[in-house]
């Protein structure tokens, strides 16, 4: 089974979308719940994980840094999910996500 962490504040509307979006000048199209233009990608922006069972994945996401926002000692509230490697965008890689198996929730998290 492979890992990945996604920071994220709305892990299961994500989910469910199961799409991100990139903020895109040139080629993306105007989106009003974001208020500028976006590019539909094709999956979850997401980050690979190393670790091979779901407790090492845990400490694993504990402790990654990937730069600027995507640290978990930040702010952002970040998952780890199953799925399957779709492709790479800016930040990481594409996956068709399959599953949410844990989230760490930080002080903006959105969910219930």
């Amino acid at each position: 089974m492979k890992y990945f962490i996604r920071y994220s504040e709305t892990p299961n509307a994500d989910l469910q979308r199961g799409v991100s979006f990139h903020h895109n000048s040139e080629r993306g199209v105007f989106n009003e719940e974001f208020g500028y233009n976006v590019e539909e990608l094709n999956g979850l922006c997401a980050f690979n994980l190393d670790s091979d069972n779901l407790p090492d994945a845990i400490i694993e996401a504990s402790e990654a840094d990937f730069g600027g926002d995507y640290k978990s000692s930040g702010s952002l509230s970040y998952s780890i999910l199953t799925g399957k490697e779709n492709g790479l965008c800016e930040e990481g890689v594409t996956i068709l996500a399959a599953d949410i198996l844990f989230t760490a929730k930080k002080q903006y998290f959105e969910e219930d």
